[in-house]
């Protein structure tokens, strides 16, 4: 039986619950596993399918088979809805023509993410974007079984811990391709439905988006759009308040905080991210929709990405260059100090999440300029 301290070293894969052949295993709202010892039979296999108790190999060094790559899709449209440059569309669209499904991330009914499978083009759209709350896999399990059990190829992407727990359960299987994304952490989801309340006093949401490009890749948005037709929109270099404090570190997951799938512990075929500093090495294909970094882990990787090669423009850098502009590949993200005073004020009124995420970006941004104008000074006087 799974028992170990769950907020500080469960990764919320769900695969225990998948895998117990008795039900013992539910989760929590914030997916935490919740265990009822009095339908526990002892078997053995949460255990034996939990990645928090697999050991790890921590090491920063980029293993010398990574292929990097810089990928960018010929269309505006596709890169606009993307979080970068397009390439899960292009890799997914490419498998749902070859007879193979997909499984990611796309908002339920309560804008929580989920994770689904599907063969539609129209729901692959929906996946789309990056939505940086951890996502409730409950089903897919039973769905991936089903359909490699049939002879089904099957794509799945999500976090590396996700990817990880995937290729557990399925034993790493032939039909089963998986692509990581670079991994920043997620929001708790407790943090999530407390902004989205706060949000819904403004109207009925009909759409969001965590990276809304209208005000350049570099400087993308949280949007939310209402039935009314108007828009709220917070930009992180601006007012985006709530997306400081997630990049910061502020609203992580005590998990990722201490994430021990870095490196050479990811087993995805693919990792994807942003392309960030390849506008330097490329200047004449980079603009403000973005552009995505790629690394390919192995053959099947390499595969999956030339089968979309001839449509968008693919260019191998070196790895390196990719993991020194997306340091989150190789480690978590640090601990940020005031998540302390985060925390506690959310415990203590949780409807004021807005206003709390002001108050430290501000309170930071005051003190940044105040060590600034020390530094000036000292400068004048020598």
């Amino acid at each position: 039986m799974i028992d170990f301290n769950f907020s500080y070293k469960c990764y919320s894969c769900m695969a225990c619950e998948f895998m117990c052949p008795v039900n013992a295993i539910s989760f929590s709202n914030n997916l935490l596993p919740i265990v009822d010892e009095t339908l526990c039979i002892n078997c053995g296999k949460c255990e034996k399918n939990c990645i928090a108790l697999e050991k790890t190999e921590n090491s920063e060094e980029i293993p010398k088979d990574w292929e990097g790559y810089t990928f960018k899709s010929y269309s505006d449209e596709i890169r606009k809805n993307s979080s970068s440059g397009g390439l899960f569309y292009s890799v997914a669209k490419s498998f749902i023509e070859n007879g193979g499904y997909v499984s990611g991330c796309v908002y339920d009914d309560n804008w929580m993410p989920k994770h689904i499978v599907t063969n539609s083009l129209d729901l692959i759209k929906k996946m789309m974007g990056s939505k940086y709350v951890k996502s409730d896999l409950n089903m897919v399990y039973k769905q991936i079984q089903s359909l490699i059990q049939s002879g089904n190829s099957v794509l799945f992407t999500g976090t590396p811990c996700q990817v990880n727990s995937i290729k557990k359960v399925f034993n790493n299987h032939q039909l089963l391709t998986c692509i990581s994304v670079v991994c920043h952490g997620s929001i708790e989801r407790d943090v999530w439905k407390a902004y989205l309340d706060k949000e819904q006093e403004k109207g009925s949401i009909v759409n969001i988006t965590m990276r809304d490009k209208s005000r350049g890749w570099s400087n993308y948005g949280l949007t939310f759009t209402f039935d009314n037709g108007k828009k709220d929109s917070s930009f992180r270099n601006e007012d985006g308040y709530f997306l400081k404090c997630y990049t910061d570190g502020v609203l992580e997951r005590d998990r990722c905080l201490n994430c021990k799938i870095k490196g050479k512990s990811i087993l995805s075929d693919i990792i994807m991210g942003d392309g960030w500093g390849i506008e330097k090495m490329f200047p004449d294909i980079s603009d403000e929709l973005g552009i995505s970094a790629v690394i390919c882990l192995n053959s099947k990787g390499k595969e999956l990405l030339d089968s979309v090669k001839s449509d968008n423009f693919v260019q191998k850098i070196n790895a390196k260059e990719i993991v020194s502009s997306n340091s989150r590949i190789m480690t978590p993200a640090e601990l940020d100090t005031r998540m302390k005073k985060f925390r506690e004020d959310f415990r203590n009124n949780p409807n004021d999440i807005q206003i709390n995420c002001e108050k430290i970006v501000k309170k930071n941004r005051s003190l940044v300029h105040k060590m600034k104008h020390i530094a000036e000074k000292i400068i004048k006087i020598r």
